[in-house]
């Protein structure tokens, strides 16, 4: 089964298998699902007023990424859900978070991975319902190894 392509002007990557394309109208924010119906991404842009300093990405990406594991928690609502610490890093120039997670009841897995930039922070947010730990894991890191963005 050949992989979908996906070029966007803040972002590329290469989705495993066949997906297609949700509909959005806010311009910062896409969806693709697979055609299996078990697999999900959201890439979500925050882009930032101003050219942000290292120090300011820094914060930023901690706060962004502190926030967005808070709604996963609260999204939960009472369901268990267990989840990995944040993990930062960085890889030409580009700083890095991202973190896991697994929900039991819904058998949902997920993947966040978040690119700060000096001029936006990249949400990249995959989910999987339904694949084992090793097959979520595996698909995840085949689309955020294959994510490229503009410099």
């Amino acid at each position: 089964m050949n992989d979908t392509a996906i070029k966007e002007n803040a972002f590329s990557l290469t989705l495993p298998g066949k997906w297609s394309v949700d509909a959005s109208d806010d311009p910062t924010r896409w969806g693709y699902h697979a055609d299996n119906g078990h697999e999900f991404l959201t890439v979500s842009l925050l882009a930032f007023k101003k050219r942000l300093t290292n120090e300011q990405q820094h914060q930023a990406i901690k706060r962004v990424a502190e926030i967005h594991r808070g709604v996963e928690t609260k999204a939960a609502g009472t369901t268990a859900l267990t989840m990995t610490e944040i993990i930062y890093g960085g890889w030409n120039g580009v700083l890095g978070a991202r973190y896991g997670g697994f929900e039991p009841p819904t058998r949902r897995r997920f993947h966040a991975l978040l690119l700060c930039s000096p001029l936006a922070v990249t949400v990249y947010y995959y989910e999987a319902i339904d694949l084992s730990e090793p097959e979520g894991s595996n698909r995840a890191r085949t689309i955020m190894n294959s994510i490229s963005v503009p410099k």
